[in-house]
């Protein structure tokens, strides 16, 4: 997956999260998963799994499309 693709990602996850008044720790506890897991998605070096997004989706309270963006051209 190219890099820009996943720092895109990365900058919709951690807009979601401060949008939600979330820390990283604390939206890594709602996924289950360890803070530091979110540090890797939000810069861009994580690459999570279809199932970590829509665990990303729910515990943010949005869908599926608000955290990967529309590449079509």
């Amino acid at each position: 997956m190219p890099n820009d693709f996943l720092k895109l990602i990365g900058n919709r996850i951690r807009s979601l999260r401060l949008s939600a008044g979330m820390t990283q720790k604390e939206l890594g506890e709602l996924c289950g998963v360890d803070g530091s897991a979110i540090r890797r998605y939000e810069s861009g070096r994580g690459n999570p799994t279809c199932k970590s997004l829509f665990v990303l989706a729910h515990a943010l309270g949005c869908n599926l499309r608000d955290i990967i963006p529309d590449m079509r051209p």
